[in-house]
């Protein structure tokens, strides 16, 4: 075989520096990724590495590896060469590809087959990679590969898929994959509408493009045996979602039969012309009325004639300018916000099982009153859209206005005014009135209790819930996670640590956090975190749910079943915010319509809570002003102060600090690489930028002029901070306030920031940063502060005493405790 292949290769040029040296670099002329840049050819490959070495955190070195499909080889090479002793298969309908793929990596060759029924390999792998194939796959073949990837797995296995979602569709707008424009705007109709889209090359049944909501293969995998582990949006090569998906355990699936996953009664793609006329006719999903009253200015248009219709305008201009055909609201499309496992639980109605063919029902929410009805409307809504039935959808559209009429009624009833009521005067209470009536409604102890016993009791039993345990060397909201459960300990609570995504498995960041004396829920403690709540629930004095989509999502156990604790929503930023901010950003109206859903969720945990925590005095201003009926406080990070020992003229360089699985981060490096630096460096052609945080795409630094160094994650930042002269914090959308910059005022060294990044927490020249937002003044507030010695000491010494009087640990210890006595704790 290496004979055949010999005369159709080449060889790529590794760069200095490159991670992989043993990278085999044969490279087969037949390839057709390679498009002549053997730099992006590479970085694609390393892109791919980086994702799975992410997706295995925890789980041991692959022995086995699928690669499907191979190609000739673009990601095999680097798999061979970080795991040069693991087994792994190629496999393609490529026949050519297989063949130098196998010959050339090592590996063992299998070639595919045009139905995934068809397509039968040995044994399971510890790791399956499949990128670049569910992009091009109508709706049923991708449940085909779901059901074939599920055959082929283990218990610890991971597979590792890479998908179509937001990004191509706002691309297909201008640039339309190699589709017609009738046909792009086809797919991403059907994609909004229903959740997937798919519109073939030519009108191809089975090979074209195609978009998947990620709430799509969420349902998809509701109450199968498998479970979407992690999903990150643009996470290969800043192109295509990544999705990690693994078996699921039998704890998940509580004893009950997996739903198949290749189910009957999929839609198959229409005919090639009958799609094509579908597409020309444009109707699909179209609602005139929800248009015009969306629109006045397409309104306008028409009636002055410079445009035919309604329709006849989302045809030519609206689709690509982002617009909605129909109201989001009513045909519940491509919701990416995560949605919780309990909502695709399985109801026993006392009808028995439901057929296995069914969607799942849902799990019932055993709530009272307003909020018993808020759960009912989630109900028909998750159940029309897995269901597909536009009837139904009508249908469930007149129960949520019923039942919004009746969530009206309850909250006008005069009971329900008087316990607001009354909920506003007990906070006004002092403590130690609210500790008499919180601790007669608990119980008054008993007649033998001394009143030593009583004071050297633990102050109560807490559980704080995320979805992954912190990795407080990774990234700042790891750090404030572990800082507020150690902090909940000094205070004298019996607390535990529970990630609920991560409940199962080995996961090393757990074992370092027990090892750290931090308790942590295990799966010999509950087989969930669901079940802890359900079984301890009526133990627990305070519940600690972290962000909407984390511990938000057991707001309704919580409520159920731990009805004497305390509920606070640590909200780590407002989600609802950031999200909106970036759809304001990209100006997609889609985005906007998620970022209104996660409001409404996040303002939903708000009411139910006891108390809400924020760590932004911006954003303790809106809400107060938006919900002043509710508790909030803002606690601002916590960060020990470490002052600089290095003077001014021993320090050199910028530098940027974040997580790049944090959307922000990355758009604040795009963005700064772009605009920013090359204005910087025109004037200061010998600085240097380091760049710290773990998951940084490589291909950021494409092209980018000047000394730029990416250091990937680097567990103790001390060293960096102590050598840099400034930071910089070029944040273009988020929320909350930023560890970056409370980090680097603690540590004496000044930052330059947007006023995003320094939004919420008063900062000012005063407080060592100085605040720009167009690119121009930017750099040269940035050169200012560099080379100005004065300049630099005054704002290194106003970080410090800004770090010192806000940024305190014990401050922030002594504003928690009152917190928790102003809610009866």
């Amino acid at each position: 075989m290496r004979e055949k292949l010999a005369g159709t290769m080449s060889s790529l040029n590794i760069p200095s520096g490159f991670p992989l040296q043993n990278l085999n670099t044969q490279l087969s002329h037949q390839d057709t990724m390679f498009d002549g840049s053997g730099e992006h050819y590479l970085q694609v490959g390393l892109s791919a590495l980086d994702v799975i070495k992410a997706a295995l955190q925890g789980a041991p070195t692959p022995r086995t590896i699928l690669d499907l499909p191979c190609g000739f080889g673009r990601v095999t090479r680097v798999l061979r060469a970080q795991y040069p002793a693991a087994a792994i298969t190629v496999c393609d309908l490529d026949r050519a590809g297989v063949d130098f793929a196998s010959a050339t990596f090592r590996a063992r060759g299998v070639y595919s087959k045009p139905n995934f029924r068809d397509l039968q390999l040995d044994g399971s792998f510890d790791l399956i990679w499949v990128g670049s194939l569910l992009t091009h796959l109508p709706e049923h073949q991708t449940r085909q590969f779901l059901d074939f990837a599920a055959r082929h797995m283990g218990p610890d296995s991971r597979l590792v898929v890479t998908s179509h979602s937001e990004y191509v569709a706002d691309r297909l707008r201008s640039w339309n994959y190699g589709l017609g424009e009738q046909a792009a705007r086809g797919l991403i109709t059907q994609y909004l509408t229903h959740g997937y889209g798919y519109r073939g090359y030519d009108g191809s049944p089975d090979y074209g493009i195609s978009l998947a909501a990620r709430v799509w293969y969420e349902t998809q995998l509701a109450g199968s045996c498998l479970r979407l582990q992690s999903y990150q949006e643009r996470g290969w090569d800043q192109h295509q979602d990544v999705l990690v998906i693994r078996r699921a355990s039998p704890s998940q699936l509580r004893g009950r039969a997996a739903a198949p996953l290749d189910r009957p009664g999929i839609p198959l793609p229409l005919p090639g012309a009958e799609q094509e006329a579908q597409d020309e006719a444009g109707s699909l999903g179209f609602d005139a009325a929800w248009y015009a009253g969306n629109y006045p200015d397409v309104v306008a248009a028409v009636k002055a004639g410079a445009c035919p219709s309604l329709l006849a305008h989302y045809l030519a201009d609206g689709w690509k300018e982002g617009r909605l055909p129909f109201d989001p609201a009513r045909s519940y499309p491509n919701r990416t916000a995560s949605v919780p496992d309990a909502w695709f639980g399985e109801a026993d109605d006392g009808a028995g099982a439901r057929p296995a063919s069914e969607p799942p029902a849902f799990c019932q929410a055993g709530l009272e009153g307003a909020s018993a009805a808020g759960d009912e409307i989630r109900q028909p809504i998750f159940t029309a859209q897995l269901r597909r039935d536009r009837r139904r959808l009508a249908h469930a559209q007149e129960e949520i206005a019923s039942l919004r009429a009746e969530i009206h009624r309850l909250e006008s009833a005069p009971a329900h005014r008087a316990y607001r009521k009354l909920q506003q005067t007990y906070r006004t209470l002092p403590p130690t009135v609210r500790k008499v009536i919180w601790r007669l409604r608990s119980g008054t102890p008993s007649a033998g209790t001394t009143a030593s016993e009583l004071s050297s009791a633990p102050r109560g039993h807490a559980i704080v819930i995320d979805d992954h345990w912190p990795q407080p060397d990774r990234d700042a909201g790891s750090v404030d996670i572990v800082h507020l459960v150690e902090t909940l300990g000094h205070l004298g609570f019996d607390v535990v640590l529970a990630a609920a995504l991560e409940h199962d498995g080995d996961w090393p960041a757990r074992d370092a956090l027990i090892r750290a004396g931090i308790r942590c829920l295990l799966p010999s403690d509950a087989a969930s975190v669901e079940e802890f709540l359900a079984r301890e629930g009526a133990t627990l004095d305070l519940c600690v749910l972290c962000r909407v989509y984390s511990g938000g999502r057991f707001l309704e156990p919580a409520l159920q079943h731990a009805r004497k604790a305390r509920i606070v929503f640590n909200t780590i930023d407002l989600n609802f915010l950031r999200v909106q901010r970036q759809a304001q950003l990209e100006g997609t109206e889609a985005a906007l319509g998620i970022a209104r859903e996660v409001q409404r969720r996040e303002e939903e945990v708000m009411r139910a809570s006891d108390a809400t925590i924020v760590v932004s005095r911006a954003e303790l201003s809106l809400l107060r002003e938006t919900m002043p009926e509710l508790l909030v406080v803002d606690l601002p990070l916590a960060r020990p102060l470490a002052p600089p020992v290095t003077s001014f003229a021993g320090r050199s360089g910028i530098g940027f600090i974040g997580g790049f699985a944090h959307a922000p981060n990355v758009d604040a490096m795009r963005y700064f690489l772009k605009e920013i630096w090359p204005l910087v460096i025109r004037d200061m052609p010998e600085l240097g930028m380091t760049i710290v945080g773990p998951d940084f795409p490589a291909h950021l630094l494409d092209g980018v002029p000047g000394q730029v160094r990416a250091l990937g994650h680097v567990p103790d930042t001390a060293p960096w901070f102590e050598g840099l002269r400034l930071t910089v914090a070029p944040l273009r959308f988020g929320a909350g306030a930023k560890g970056k910059v409370a980090s680097s005022l603690a540590a004496g060294v000044p930052c330059i920031a947007t006023a995003i990044a320094a939004e919420g927490m008063l900062l000012s020249e005063n407080a060592g940063v100085l605040v720009e937002n167009e690119p121009a003044a930017f750099a040269a507030r940035l050169r200012d502060a560099y080379v100005d010695e004065a300049l630099w000491n005054r704002l290194s010494a106003g970080g410090l005493a800004y770090a010192a009087d806000t940024l305190s640990p014990s401050r922030w210890r002594d504003r928690l405790d009152a917190l928790l006595q102003q809610i009866g704790l």
